[in-house]
């Protein structure tokens, strides 16, 4: 069985923003976070630049994490960021697009699982917490995949 860590990243910054008092945690992802108007619950609508949409990745959160989190380029289109980042004469304005994991240093990504994670290069069940079997894991030429078996999640604003 592959058992995946939900989001480190999150709660230690969720963690971190407990201890300075902060109200919210800000990335850089492309998603957004809506609350509905009459019982104000956080919702994870598709960003705005469906190209570079990231919301998948809010699904393990849980409401109150989600409700915390902001994101402030998911209501912009990719171009937008790239004009706004010019106009501060970031350095990162014009940086080559990165398909690969972000905080991979040296964009390998394959290495950096094998090294910390090589359990996620053979085949498993994916399973969900209740133990239910969703589908199962496939090794691709040398990257881990999963495929679904039906399990009809989707964030929301997706149709595939």
């Amino acid at each position: 069985m592959l058992v995946v860590q939900q989001q480190p990243k999150v709660r230690l910054a969720a963690r971190r923003a407990r201890a300075w008092d902060a109200a919210a945690v800000a990335t850089g992802h492309y998603a957004r976070v809506e609350r509905d108007r009459g019982h104000g619950t956080p919702s994870a609508p598709a960003a705005q630049d469906l190209r570079k949409d990231q919301t998948d990745f809010l699904w393990p959160l849980t409401q109150a994490q989600l409700g915390a989190a902001r994101f402030p380029i998911g209501e912009l289109t990719k171009d937008e960021v790239r004009a706004r980042a010019r106009r501060l004469a970031l350095v990162t304005a014009d940086k080559p697009e990165s398909q690969d994991i972000c905080f991979v240093p040296d964009d390998d990504y394959r290495g950096f699982l094998r090294r910390r994670a090589p359990e996620v290069f053979r085949p498993g069940a994916v399973v969900d917490r209740l133990g239910t079997t969703l589908g199962a894991t496939a090794v691709s030429r040398g990257s881990p995949s999963a495929r679904s078996a039906g399990s009809g999640w989707r964030p929301a604003g997706r149709s595939t």
